[in-house]
């Protein structure tokens, strides 16, 4: 293989990771919910595991073909992705603030595991 070939394919993923179009992270995915949500990952895990750098190159090829494909494809559709879920407010992490507002220690908010030497400091 030229060595032009690997530069062109390092300078395309290049272009794909700073440019507008979207790519599916996986953190929605629900296995185990459903039959086909635990037999297919069990199946592509044993494909994975019988020829390990051939079907990680496919499964990250499909991956990096992915973004592009559904940009193109929903572009001709006119859908759109779908929208994020917004945080809960439970799901937002606690401020580090006290009631006045005023930033307050990382300690404060640490778990204390002292065990039974109560405050005593090591020695």
């Amino acid at each position: 293989m030229p060595p032009v070939v690997p530069a062109i394919g390092v300078t395309l993923l290049g272009l794909l990771m700073v440019s507008p179009i979207p790519y599916h992270s996986g953190k929605n995915l629900r296995f185990g919910q459903s039959y086909s949500g635990t037999v297919i990952p069990v199946i592509v895990s044993l494909f994975l595991i019988l020829e390990p750098g051939l079907n990680f190159f496919l499964v990250g090829l499909l991956y990096v073909l992915s973004g592009p494909v559904g940009y193109v494809w929903r572009a001709r559709t006119g859908r759109e992705l779908l929208p994020v879920m917004p945080l809960e407010e439970e799901d937002e992490p606690e401020a580090m603030t006290d009631d006045e507002g005023n930033v307050t220690s990382l300690s404060g908010h640490l778990p204390t595991d002292r065990g039974d030497r109560g405050g005593e400091e090591r020695r």
